[in-house]
């Protein structure tokens, strides 16, 4: 079996967990604002693997309407983290028009791409996205290929880093409200939510591997896309126990509301 092939096989492992985990999640009998923003934590990583997809059977240089979607989708995971967990630590949770917000740099990085769309043109800008090796390109093509990997790498993990602190300053937060009524639903919790973000950290890792050192090994590829999968789901678990776990978390911090009060 050609190298090709194999890349194509592997990159169906992650978009197809990410899919199978939509479908799991809209199932789940807990209804509400929590598992409505982790399902559409796992559309975005759909996109990032459908996009992958697209550029191993290379079908990236077709009309790019699809792929303009990607870069913004990754940029919506830190808020999406964001305010799922604030969703998760707040009883009666409301989504403040406020919290729409967190999704301008996501939509910041919509216009770029589509105004480099514009500017390069369909052929160039194809290149631009799925050229990461480290041959040089002609002078603006390669300018725009410096951009888009800032915007992919560099960028991206600087935004996913700010919402890592903001939740942790949440988490911290409402640690301090509840002091000794913090309790062991409350860390595991907490636990569930760490085990989230590392296995975030390494979809980040196996992919980076792929893309920005372009290993061109069957093996690797193979064997990231494989780990990759392998996290997507253990996301899904810890996300649906938190899930799970939410009303009776919530029940017993109420019973301690007046406590705290007073």
């Amino acid at each position: 079996m050609s190298q090709t092939v194999l890349n194509i096989i592997s990159f169906l492992f992650p978009l197809a967990a990410s899919l199978i985990c939509i479908l799991l999640i809209v199932q789940l009998r807990q209804k509400g604002i929590s598992r409505t923003l982790f399902t559409a934590l796992f559309f975005c990583f759909a996109l990032h693997f459908f996009y992958e997809l697209a550029i191993q059977i290379d079908i990236i240089t077709i009309e790019p309407i699809f792929y303009l979607i990607f870069l913004p989708a990754s940029y919506a995971i830190g808020p999406i983290l964001y305010i799922y967990n604030k969703s998760l630590l707040s009883r009666k949770f409301v989504f403040k028009p406020k919290y729409r917000l967190h999704f301008f740099i996501s939509i910041g990085v919509f216009l770029i791409s589509v105004a480099m769309h514009l500017y390069y043109g369909s052929k160039d800008f194809g290149v631009i996205i799925s050229n990461y090796g480290p041959e040089q390109l002609p002078g603006r093509v390669n300018q725009g290929r410096i951009l888009f990997l800032l915007l992919k790498t560099t960028f991206f993990y600087v935004h996913l880093l700010a919402y890592y602190l903001l939740i942790a300053r949440d988490q911290a937060k409402h640690k301090k409200r509840y002091g000794k009524y913090y309790a062991d639903y409350e860390k595991r919790n907490e636990r569930l939510l760490f085990r989230i973000f590392l296995s975030l950290l390494g979809i980040i890792i196996t992919q980076l591997v792929i893309q920005v050192l372009k290993l061109d090994i069957a093996l690797v590829t193979v064997t990231a896309n494989f780990f990759s999968a392998v996290l997507i789901v253990v996301m899904y678990l810890a996300g649906k126990k938190q899930i799970e776990i939410r009303k009776y978390r919530m029940y017993k911090l109420s019973s301690h509301e007046h406590q705290i009060k007073s």
